[in-house]
């Protein structure tokens, strides 16, 4: 059975892992992505701040399965 994940479409990162709760499995990012934002200094000067974020570009729930396989599956199906 070939369980190896895909890297996340979003992030790139190959920090996907499978969890069970309960009776389902799921599969989530635990990666991180460069995000941006604009800051202003004392003096009123903006400037551009590059910083690491969590990927939260899935839903937490996106990739459910009865079974391991099966949420692997749905993880590398939405990320080829």
């Amino acid at each position: 059975m070939n369980e190896e994940l895909k890297p996340c479409r979003y992030c790139k990162c190959s920090k996907a892992e499978p969890y069970r709760v309960g009776d389902l499995w799921y599969v989530r990012c635990r990666g991180s992505k460069k995000a941006t934002r604009k800051i202003t200094d004392e003096e009123g000067n903006q400037k551009v701040e590059t910083y690491y974020k969590k990927c939260d570009s899935w839903n937490a729930y996106e990739f459910l399965g009865l079974t391991k396989k099966a949420a692997i599956e749905n993880w590398n199906l939405r990320n080829s």
